[in-house]
This record gives structure tokens, sequence and C-alpha cells, in this order.
């Protein structure tokens, strides 16, 4: 029988990658991938030799399938069981060279591991430990550096230009934005939204619903495979949903599995937050699109 953990206690764990040339550091990260089919992946790459790989969440299911839309981790801790696992297969695999060069080296264990997700770092330090990963493993070191973080975020960009463009979105492909790692720590609960005064004297929330304009525009764009609606002409549509029908409402019909209310009520709290960057904004809006695929698959089987 296969162990995944032994086999990975047993790599060599060399100091520099089998080229020689650079260290035998990796850094990983997490992202959210909304190309269909949408999905959490796990990011490596080796920046000294600009080397990516990328993993869809969870590795061991079909990624054509909708089962990836299950795996949707609200915290680190959540998270860290499968990281772990698909950075184990990873190395253990060696990262699917074979598929593309006949020159294969042997697989190996990464020297230094890093991420730039101080409270993923702990929770996967955490599994391997409890997995019974051996104790040099289990170290993951934090990346740190404006300049570190912005050559991950290039190297992750190259790999999403090759994803967009294998979607077939043609035109669409220009107003996609290559996701940034989800970042647990900086979680701030957002204050819970209100409904909207749409009144001149309440410019904040006029934003608001322009801000909610625009993200239903960028849903619409994915789903429909089109260009952008008329932002000016949508918007008086948007206002006046927002101004008739209340929050109560909108929430009361989400919860018996409306996927347009869900898409309401979701796209209603992101914009009242305002923060892009908040993984609980991410969390709702993306929950929205996973209900909103699963009902696809729903109706198409």
């Amino acid at each position: 029988m296969i162990d995944p953990v032994k086999d990975f206690n047993a790599l060599p764990c060399p100091p520099l990658a089998p080229s020689s040339k650079v260290p035998n550091h990796w850094h990983f990260d997490l992202r959210y991938v909304t190309l269909e089919p949408p999905a959490h992946v796990l990011f490596l790459v080796q920046l000294d030799s600009s080397f990516v790989h990328m993993e869809r969440l969870p590795y061991d299911v079909d990624p054509t399938s909708n089962e990836t839309l299950f795996y949707f981790p609200e915290s680190s801790s959540a998270a860290a069981p499968v990281v772990c696992k698909a950075l184990i297969h990873s190395f253990l695999d060696g990262f699917g060279i074979e598929k593309f060069t006949k020159d294969v080296p042997a697989p190996y264990a990464p020297f230094k591991l890093t991420t730039g997700e101080r409270s993923l770092a702990h929770a996967v330090e955490e599994e391997f430990q409890c997995m019974g990963v051996r104790r040099e493993l289990c170290r993951i070191e934090i990346a740190s550096g404006n300049r570190t973080h912005v050559a991950i975020q290039a190297a992750f960009n190259r790999i999403w230009e090759r994803l967009v463009q294998a979607s077939g979105l043609g035109p669409v492909a220009t107003v996609l934005k290559a996701p940034d790692p989800i970042q647990f720590s900086n979680f701030r609960p957002a204050e819970w939204p209100r409904d909207l005064n749409l009144d001149c004297e309440a410019p904040d929330d006029f934003n608001r619903a322009v801000f909610y304009t625009r993200q239903l525009a960028s849903l619409q764009v994915v789903e429909n495979n089109t260009l952008p609606m008329n932002i000016r002409q949508a918007l008086s549509g948007v206002m006046d949903l927002l101004s008739r029908k209340p929050l109560a409402v909108v929430r009361a019909e989400a919860d018996t599995g409306n996927v347009m209310s869900a898409i309401d009520y979701a796209l209603r709290y992101a914009s009242w937050s305002f923060l892009a960057s908040n993984h609980d904004v991410l969390a709702v809006s993306q929950q929205v699109m996973q209900a909103n695929q699963i009902a696809r698959f729903s109706v198409g089987t």
C-alpha cells in the first residue's frame, strides 16, 4: 500500500535544485481561480529558476468535475489538510514534468519552503507534524520584502495568462484579473450591511451602488462570455432593485436556494464592505458563484 508521507520523508533534501545552479527553495500560496471549473489552487514557484507549478484542490479529484466546488476553506486550519496533501503529491510526482520531457530528475523534497501568509504557514506546519512528516520538512518560513512578493505575483501572472488563453474567452479575457494569494491573517469582519439610502444626501451609498453594478457586470462577463454591460444603463436598474427590495427579503430568498437572490445578497455585502481583498467578502462572492455553478451542473444532469 502506498504511503505518501513515508515516501515524502524518504526523499533527499539537497540544498541545490537538480540543475545545481539555483537553491532548492520553493514558495507556495493558496488562490481561487474563477475560470471554469472554478477551484482553489495551490501555486508553487521556485523564484531563482522561475519554475512554476499549480495544483487544483483537492488534487485527487477530477479537475473537470464540479467536485472542486465543494472545497472552500474559511480558515487556514481548514485549508491546511488539503494543501499539505497537495504539497506532498507535487514533490513526489516531480511536478508532472514527465508529461513534457523525457529528462526527468528523481523526486526530491524542498530544502526551504516559504509562504506569504503567516497563519497558513503555522497551520501547514501543524498539519505536517500531525501527518508524521519528518521534522526538517515541517518548517515553513515567511516570505518577506516587496521585491519578493512582486516576483511571486509576476510568476503567477505568467501561468494565469496561459490559463486565460486556454479558456477560449477571447476579448473577454482582457477584463479578467489574476487572483491574489488568499490572506487568512488579515481577515477583519466587516460591519453587516443595511439597506442603502440612495438619496443625494448619501453619496457613499450611491458609490456602493456603482460598485455593485460593476461587480455584477464582471460576473456576467464570466457567465455569458460577453463584453461588459453598459454600466450607466445598468446602474438605474440596480438602484431601483436596491430601493424597492429590502435586504431582509433578499436574504430570506437566498436562504431558500434562490440563486439570483444569493448573488444579489453577496453583491450587497461586498459593496457595503468595499474591501475587495477581504477574504470574507471573497468567500461570500465565490460561494455565490459556486452555488450558481452547482445549479448549472444540476440543470445539465
